[in-house]
């Protein structure tokens, strides 16, 4: 059984020494033989983009020995070698302007270097304009460029960040203006910011983050997790004392989920993969890719515009919407719902769900561990004193149908939220509602619409399904009659006559910040 190489971003390491690889070469090979000879991917963090740099790098060195077992070894591709130039910014870092020249400076010395070149003391694109002059005269360049956007969004909120946007411009209209000594660009990041002369004025470069075709370009799909990870998987049956349906059942449940072209089909988060069979030894469902945390500028900017989980979230948006993201907006306050969705969607937390007949998107978290890791930070931002367990049992109650028990919990719960925070309209209260059972991984839909209006909350568990209106200072009974008014149970007039509907009214009092009532039905 081949290794599991973690760390998953040195193709030659991993061939070298007979580590576990999915072959991905099929993607690259459709690139590298195409008119085009400039693309951009954006993924979202630790989903592969490094480890396609890499294999780029080795295809573009003739390292052709390397891929004698892969897709690529049985084309016609010619195997030239070719310079190649690698750049990543993952590692820059929260700098000062200066700071990051000097380090633009120093990575393009280091490529310099590799080839003997010496380069004349000047400014970082100066000199990248020289090391591409320079080398061509060898053969035409490759330049590989990984997250390039990672000192934009660490500097996203610095009173600097035009200037440092300005030399990132500069450096990339210099790749752009040097098309003719290049063989091949391939640019990554996590985000696409629209306002970055990356795309405004590298007009020739191919954005295939959407494309269909490359859909699956990072990622593993359901048939290559199920044929490159077989041996891990037989394992993991044995040691979980499992059947091969539910096995896989519960991975996919966990891990896979991501759609990042509305056409195309839903790959697995392959660190996720790689950690559960390594770190978990294909038996512990962890939440290991969110194990990092959400990032502080994504909540920074929810708070913001007020970004409500429980309307905003399920609104549906324009495809246009996913492929850019302003980052002057952000830096000017001027950022939108339909912005904070892009930048989620772009980096990892939400997909793409559905799609309605006008070809609009909704937007939904991937899978488990997303969801439940992504509720669990927002309750650590709405109520860090409150207690985990007190969650499990709620849920609990209303399995069983306890809702006295289930209402009592829940305002012990919203005692522990800051009596002065977040706690201002109906939308408020229905969030930290969803926030709360969405952690459990609870079947939870918010603000689901019907040909009458929309139902506040359904939650679907096991024995029970709950039609749940909120009121704000209004009685319970109120927002009861709203369900029978609207007619929002009709469609489920089965489960009413089989005692498994619950309807529940709900009433927050603004007063007290908490529960007022109840009424159900």
């Amino acid at each position: 059984m081949k290794g599991i190489y973690l760390t998953g971003d040195d193709f030659r390491l991993m061939q070298e020494n007979g580590y576990l690889y999915v072959d991905k070469t099929r993607f690259l090979y459709r690139m590298i033989t195409r008119p085009s000879n400039a693309y951009f991917l954006s993924r979202p963090r630790r989903f592969g983009k490094s480890m396609l740099l890499s294999t780029l790098d080795a295809i573009f060195s003739g390292r052709k020995e390397l891929f004698n077992n892969l897709y690529i070894g049985s084309t016609d591709y010619d195997w030239k070698h070719y310079p190649v130039l690698r750049f990543s910014f993952s590692n820059i870092g929260k700098r000062s302007l200066e700071q990051i020249e000097e380090s633009l400076i120093s990575k393009i010395n280091e490529n310099a270097k590799r080839y003997s070149i010496e380069l004349e003391n000047r400014g970082s694109a100066e000199r990248l304009r020289e090391l591409i002059v320079e080398i061509s005269k060898i053969e035409k360049a490759v330049i590989l460029v990984d997250e390039y956007d990672a000192v934009l969004t660490g500097s996203i909120y610095d009173s600097g960040i035009d200037s440092i946007r300005e030399m990132f411009d500069s450096f990339f209209a210099t790749i752009k203006d040097s098309s003719e000594y290049l063989r091949f660009v391939f640019i990554t990041g996590v985000t696409k910011f629209s306002k970055v002369s990356i795309f405004s004025k590298m007009n020739n470069l191919y954005d295939i983050s959407q494309d269909t075709p490359y859909g699956e370009i990072a990622g593993f799909t359901q048939d290559e997790l199920e044929e490159s990870f077989a041996d891990y998987i037989e394992e993991g049956m044995h040691k979980t004392c499992s059947d091969r349906e539910s096995y896989l059942s519960e991975i996919k449940k966990n891990y896979d989920g991501y759609l990042f072209c509305a056409r195309g089909r839903n790959v697995y988060n392959p660190m996720s993969i790689a950690s559960f069979f390594e770190k978990g030894n294909g038996e512990v469902f962890d939440n290991y890719w969110f194990e990092t945390g959400l990032p502080d500028f994504l909540i920074t900017i929810a708070r913001k515009i007020d970004f409500s989980l429980s309307e905003d979230l399920t609104a549906p948006m324009m495809p246009e919407a996913l492929k850019r993201f302003d980052i002057t907006k952000v830096a000017s306050d001027r950022a939108t719902a339909d912005d904070l969705k892009s930048l989620l969607f772009q980096t990892g937390y939400l997909t793409i769900a559905d799609v309605d007949e006008y070809g609009r998107y909704f937007l939904d978290f991937p899978n488990k561990e997303v969801r439940e890791s992504f509720a669990l930070e927002l309750l650590n931002v709405y109520a860090p004193d409150a207690q985990p367990p007190l969650y499990i049992d709620m849920l609990k109650k209303l399995e069983a149908k306890d809702i006295d028990g289930f209402i009592g919990m829940l305002r012990e719960f919203f005692s522990a939220v800051p009596f002065s925070d977040h706690l201002n309209r109906e939308h408020e209260y229905r969030d930290i509602f969803y926030v709360v059972l969405a952690m459990l991984n609870a079947r939870i839909a918010m603000e689901v619409p019907t040909s009458k209006g929309r139902i506040d909350s359904i939650l679907n568990l096991k024995n029970y399904r709950y039609l749940i209106e909120f009121k704000v200072d209004e009685t319970p009974e109120k927002a009861l009659e709203q369900i029978y008014e609207k007619g929002y149970a009709d469609q489920f007039e089965s489960e009413r006559e089989s005692g498994r509907l619950v309807l529940l009214g709900i009433s927050f009092s603004s007063e007290k910040r908490t529960v007022a009532g109840y009424a159900a039905g």
